[in-house]
């Protein structure tokens, strides 16, 4: 039993948007008798995973379930039967399916599965969703880990895959968005024949012409009828979170507000974590744009002491408590966004030069 929890760990911690507990604290709450709620104050724990081993001579059966603190319900059980002899095969079968419970179902939502599909071990797809909450983050550090990781994850698909050139363009995009590469021809037609390429290759899921919308729309000057043509077709194959997502980033820039914020909205009931708070940080961006104050801090709640939190919400709560008078406040959430990777020509892209100038006047922003 303790190996199968060593196992569960170590495969758990390769996911790095999740955060998972070492085995030490787990055989702590256990000798000392624990209770969920102790667990859950003590250490902010959201899923336990607890389960019982029994063993008859050759013969064990193994019985695991998923307990979410807040609704207190089991969400998932896994049951197995096995021979002690298959007892490291069982470890690894175990730790892998709940591994998928954690990305798909408690993570990233449906479209989890979808991606899954697109890779040829779990091991990939993993890296995958770690490039991905890499590259959310907006952030030159954040630019440099997805960066690696897409070239590691390269070596493993040395034929035409689609999902490899739609990480390749969102690669170059955000790099060019961020001033780390230049935006020159190359780079540009590189983006240009990559997303054409995923399109010829699978045009049957959303992904691709995501991509192309958002890409095109702030890169590649295609203009807002084609984006949100590509946008209609995404959502015509499966409206996922990221599809929303991206959508609605496109109708923001369209200047289509209050779809923008529909879709922000319909997107985050669609997916159960949003890593990095990056749909949430995009919906207080529009709400903040148009005005509608009362509606950040409905949406932000409690969740505005994450440690984690996107910084543009904790931007927009400095621009605020600046505006109402209360400087020193103002001062702590500038110093908590830039901490989360809050840059001047990322707050320029993203609000433009006069809120940017409204933020200098903050602090001393660097």
């Amino acid at each position: 039993a303790n190996g199968l929890t060593e196992s569960m760990i170590s495969t758990l911690s390769t996911y790095k948007a999740i955060r998972v507990l070492s085995s030490s604290t787990s055989y702590h709450a256990e000798d000392t008798s624990m209770t969920d709620d102790n667990i859950s104050d003590l250490y902010g724990v959201d899923f336990i995973i607890r389960g019982l081993m029994q063993v008859m001579g050759e013969n064990a059966r193994l019985n695991l379930e998923i307990i979410d603190l807040k609704s207190r319900e089991v969400i998932a059980t896994k049951k197995r039967d096995f021979v002690l002899a298959d007892i490291f095969a069982i470890q690894d079968e175990i730790s892998d399916s709940i591994m998928k419970d954690m990305q798909i179902d408690l993570g990233v939502g449906r479209q989890g599965s979808n991606w899954a599909s697109l890779f040829n071990s779990l091991e990939d797809f993993t890296n995958f969703l770690n490039w991905r909450n890499e590259i959310r983050k907006q952030s030159a550090e954040g630019f440099s880990k997805s960066e690696k990781i897409y070239l590691d994850m390269q070596r493993n698909y040395p034929e035409e895959v689609s999902v490899m050139y739609i990480m390749e363009a969102w690669q170059i995009w955000q790099g060019i968005l961020l001033k780390l590469i230049p935006n020159n021809n190359k780079n540009l037609d590189r983006m240009k024949f990559v997303l054409d390429r995923a399109i010829e290759l699978t045009p049957d899921i959303p992904d691709v012409y995501n991509a192309r919308a958002m890409i095109g729309l702030t890169l590649l000057d295609y203009g807002c009828e084609r984006s949100l043509k590509d946008i209609a077709t995404a959502e015509n194959i499966l409206a996922t979170g990221d599809t929303l997502a991206i959508g609605a980033m496109v109708n923001n820039n369209c200047g289509n507000f209050d779809k923008a914020i529909s879709m922000r909205k319909m997107a985050l009931k669609l997916v159960p974590n949003d890593t990095n708070w990056v749909i949430t940080g995009g919906l207080v961006k529009v709400l903040f744009q148009q005005g509608r104050t009362s509606e950040i801090y409905e949406v932000v709640g409690d969740n505005i002491n994450a440690e984690n939190i996107d910084s543009r919400i904790l931007a927009v709560y400095a621009i605020l408590e600046n505006r109402n008078g209360n400087t020193n406040e103002a001062k702590k959430f500038l110093k908590r966004s830039v901490d989360n990777g809050l840059t001047q020509n990322f707050m320029e892209l993203q609000f433009g030069k006069e809120l940017l100038s409204e933020m200098l006047s903050v602090d001393n922003f660097e």
